[in-house]
């Protein structure tokens, strides 16, 4: 299916996103940091990157927008991974092009068809 960059500081969403993606089928790689996502996304190319939103050091408003701005990754398709409930923080977000936004604590069904959708998405070059 799709290899997917799991971007979170806390080591136990990673595990359970982590086993609820690869039972999908899907592959999945970590980075605990947003500086280290950003490194990942460009060695690894994924096909689709989950990316939390409230991480320490670089948040994950300032890694989006910085996978935005490069050219390499600017249509890298992303999901926002929070457990905020901030509508200016969302906005600014949506704003800046993610997929859709899986909030914490998350629903399995909620995942797939947002994981589903937005590699339809990328299949068909939209």
């Amino acid at each position: 299916m799709a290899k997917i960059l799991l971007v979170d500081d806390q080591r136990d969403v990673r595990f359970v996103m982590s086993e609820l993606l690869e039972d999908m089928g899907h592959e999945v790689i970590e980075a605990t940091s947003a500086s280290g996502g950003l490194e990942m996304l460009e060695s690894e190319r994924p096909d689709l990157v989950f990316l939390d939103l409230t991480m320490p050091g670089m948040s994950g408003m300032e890694a989006l927008a910085q996978i935005r701005r490069q050219a390499a990754t600017r249509h890298t398709r992303v999901l926002l991974l929070t457990g905020s409930t901030s509508i200016e923080e969302l906005d600014k977000a949506r704003n800046l092009g993610i997929e859709g936004i899986i909030s914490k604590p998350w629903e399995s069904a909620d995942v797939a068809s947002q994981v589903t959708a937005a590699m339809v998405k990328s299949w068909a070059g939209k």
